[in-house]
């Protein structure tokens, strides 16, 4: 799974946990979803033609901020789709893919943030390569997601989805079909451990163990990138209809693995 998308959900998942008296776990600097980033800061984007004001000059200081008077942080994924690629096509661009939002939530309006990647030092030594801005790009009433499914009914299409997967990657790319495999074994775990690279993402005690396990499932089916990814295969029809079809279907559940999962962190969300 891309950093930029693994940043916004441990960032969201941070705030959750402050906002219920939880230690948030390894942070910055430390974190896994900060390692290649040599800044990470937060500015105000409303003024059109002047500088972005800085909300906060790295991730420890922001949380602080918005843990003070926020109610929680909600996960929003906006389609981007242009037309001439699809998100799962462009996820491995940087500035590609679905729009990953994040929603500070407070008692009357929400402050909302995405982010910006930006190579600043292409040969560092200690790969801190990243410097990433979250902007403020706008306030207003608090906007929950849209009705979201329960994580059962999610993680039973995405078994589904990643079992049709593993088939055509056996017949015909087998190196991918040990990511679908250890995907399934996630969503069927006896414990709620991650078992992933990002394995520090979570903080202890957030989620249930079953959003853990679909948390999981997500980070290990994710084979949508550039160059060598599960995008980079050519195939003659039928194959390629057939392997776009089973592409478009698992990115949509992944995706929608990653956002059900991390909101739940936010109390209230149905079950």
């Amino acid at each position: 799974m891309q950093g930029s998308i693994v940043q916004s959900i441990g960032l969201v998942l941070a705030v959750n946990a402050r906002r219920r008296g939880l230690d948030p776990g390894p942070f910055w600097p430390s974190a896994s979803m900060f390692q290649f980033c040599r800044s990470v800061t937060f500015a105000d984007d409303f003024w059109a033609g002047g500088d972005p004001a800085l909300v906060a000059g790295d991730p420890g200081r922001w949380l602080d901020v918005v843990s003070r008077s926020a109610r929680g942080a909600w996960l929003h994924v906006t389609q981007r789709n242009d037309l001439h690629i699809s998100d799962r096509e462009s996820v491995g661009l940087v500035g590609g893919g679905p729009r990953w939002i994040i929603e500070i939530v407070g008692d009357r309006s929400s402050n909302f943030f995405e982010d910006s990647w930006q190579v600043v030092d292409p040969d560092a030594a200690d790969d801190h390569i990243w410097a990433v801005e979250y902007r403020r790009i706008l306030s207003g009433p608090p906007r929950a997601p849209a009705p979201q499914r329960s994580v059962p009914r999610v993680a039973d299409d995405l078994r589904a989805s990643l079992a049709r997967a593993m088939e055509f990657a056996g017949a015909h790319l087998p190196g991918f079909a040990p990511a679908f495999q250890n995907a399934l074994r996630s969503l069927e775990a006896s414990g709620p451990s991650l078992g992933v690279y990002h394995d520090d993402l979570v903080p202890p005690g957030l989620l249930r163990p079953d959003a853990r396990r679909l948390l999981g499932a997500a980070q290990r089916a994710w084979v949508f990138g550039a160059m060598g990814s599960w995008n980079d295969v050519a195939f003659e029809r039928p194959l390629l209809a057939e392997h776009e079809e089973i592409s478009d279907r698992l990115f949509s559940l992944v995706v929608e693995a990653a956002v059900v999962a991390t909101n739940t962190s936010f109390s209230g969300l149905p079950d």
